[in-house]
């Protein structure tokens, strides 16, 4: 999905996509492990 977005928002040479889409990739990848790290508390009744 990034790709495709840094194809859509860019002008059409590979160099410009691939800057646009590898920190929108790293920043993904990056929220996922934030996620990973957070567990909600389960209350104990």
């Amino acid at each position: 999905a990034a790709f495709t977005i840094g194809m859509l928002l860019t002008p059409p040479d590979v160099i410009s996509q691939t800057l646009m889409a590898v920190p929108m990739w790293l920043l993904f990848e990056f929220g996922l492990i934030i996620g990973s790290w957070y567990k909600p508390k389960m209350n104990e009744k």
